[in-house]
């Protein structure tokens, strides 16, 4: 990698890093880095197996409230958390996972990123 390459890729993840700067954070996305891609939502890549990573997302969901929907062949996963709707994706992406984590609060509906980026983080730790 070239230093010129080098000194793109840290302003771009130093971007990414900034707080209010969803449209520059999913500019940043590789395997491991949890990006948001909207106001509720945040996705990461992982190089794993489909189903491993998602019986992770299970095991975490359930360890941290209630599940409410549950479908490994869609890869789709619906749960309550913290006082928030969170669905979860497991897809795969050509050799690489993509799992996208969206969470609302229940009571105005409002977005929670920050837990959607928590559980996208929580949920690549074992594959990194």
């Amino acid at each position: 990698m070239t230093s010129r390459a080098i000194v793109h890729s840290l302003i771009l993840l130093a971007l990414a890093a900034s707080p209010g700067c969803h449209a520059i954070r999913s500019v940043a996305v590789g395997v491991g880095i949890v990006s948001a891609t909207s106001e509720d939502t945040a996705q990461v890549d992982v190089n794993a197996d489909r189903g491993a990573v998602y019986e992770t997302a299970r095991e975490i969901l359930m360890a941290q409230g209630n599940v409410d929907h549950d479908d490994a062949s869609m890869g789709r996963l619906e749960a309550d958390l913290e006082g928030s709707s969170v669905f979860v994706s497991v897809t795969p992406r050509g050799t690489i996972i993509r799992v996208k984590v969206t969470a609302r609060t229940v009571s105005d509906h409002q977005p929670d990123l920050d837990l959607a980026e928590r559980l996208a983080r929580d949920l690549s730790r074992p594959y990194l």
